[in-house]
This record gives C-alpha cells, sequence and structure tokens, in this order.
C-alpha cells in the first residue's frame, strides 16, 4: 500500500491509502550465523511494502523492522510457515534484520 496525499473539494488536503503496482524483489536467502543478526532489507524511503516467511522447520527466526538487531528485546519471533508483517500493518521503510539460533535457516522474502 502506499499513502497519498490529495486534495479534497473544499481544498483540504487528506492522506488516503492505496495499492501499489511494483515488481517484488526476490530478497529471499539464509541465516549466515546463529545468534547473530543480519541485515534482511536496507533501508528504503522507496518501499510499498514488504514480508518475510519462515521456511525452515523447526526453527525460529526473528525479525525486526524498526532498525534495531533481530537479536534484541522486541523482535518478532516466526515459526515455521509464519508470515511478518500481516495485512495492513504499516510498511516500514527503514532497515529490517533477522537472525536465529540456527545457521542455515532459510526465508522467502520480497521487498516492493
Amino acid at each position: 500500500d502506499m499513502l497519498l496525499d490529495v486534495i479534497d473539494g473544499n481544498g483540504a488536503h487528506k492522506t488516503v491509502c492505496a495499492q501499489s503496482q511494483g515488481t517484488p524483489t526476490d530478497r529471499s536467502g539464509t541465516v549466515a550465523a546463529a545468534n547473530v543478526s543480519q541485515q534482511l532489507l536496507g533501508t528504503n524511503t522507496l518501499r510499498s511494502g514488504w514480508f518475510v516467511q519462515n521456511t525452515t522447520l523447526n526453527t525460529i527466526i526473528s525479525v525486526n523492522e524498526i532498525g534495531n538487531p533481530a537479536t534484541s528485546a522486541g523482535a518478532v519471533l516466526l515459526k515455521y510457515g509464519d508470515v511478518f508483517p500481516p495485512p495492513g500493518y504499516p510498511v516500514t521503510t527503514g532497515a529490517v534484520n533477522i537472525a536465529s539460533g540456527t545457521a542455515g535457516a532459510t526465508f522467502t522474502a520480497r521487498e516492493f
């Protein structure tokens, strides 16, 4: 989704949310080292959406979408098959970090 500033019939500014039409970029990969945060997505002020899914059985992947290490408090924990962020979640444009207790844990990710 994308936030747009529009002017209504009375000349007042309004912010509306519109579905974007971007080509997704594959950001899938593996966690390089156990218990070490790594960058999944760099800062991108043009980002209109993103998601990550844990694709490793019996492994938790942690994600931090506010620029902090994924090993820190406040990281979102994803079990096998879980997807983050959920529909309707605000699109963050800062760095997104990922970690796991298992080196080689796999994930599917897209940025658009």
